[in-house]
């Protein structure tokens, strides 16, 4: 298996890690915060995984997005690099108890966890041709 399709195979993952991200938004609009817990951790361990893989076979010289404008990779690479960072301070946030605090970086999140999904789409139909 050549490293693009490796790369893609892992970014395939990205709509299993949106469905966590987005159960456990619920559950924890709904109050179900111990569930909420437990369904946000997997997210976290799962999404941390992936990206150090993306890292470490981008870092090996592989490429993703070939045929995409070098403007939307910048673009989806400054957001990608925000998740992590957002992660971890969600987490601490959370794990701390600082409702408010948490709640903000929950937001920037799932605001940056968007951004990524759409310069990603974006990036996809440049690769396939769609658009």
């Amino acid at each position: 298996m050549n490293g693009s399709r490796l790369l893609y195979l892992i970014e395939g993952d990205i709509p299993l890690l949106t469905f966590l991200l987005v159960w456990a938004g619920i559950l924890a609009l709904n109050g179900n915060i111990r569930q909420h817990k437990k369904v946000a951790f997997a997210h976290a361990i799962a999404t941390l995984a992936s990206y150090l893989l993306i890292i470490i076979l981008v870092r090996a010289g592989y490429e993703v997005g070939g045929n995409a404008p070098r403007w939307i990779m910048n673009i989806h690479h400054a957001i990608i690099y925000a998740i992590p960072p957002a992660l971890v301070c969600l987490m601490v946030t959370g794990l701390k108890r600082k409702r408010r605090i948490h709640r903000g970086f929950a937001l920037f999140y799932v605001l940056t966890w968007s951004g990524a999904l759409l310069t990603g789409l974006i990036i996809l139909m440049k690769v396939k041709k769609w658009i």
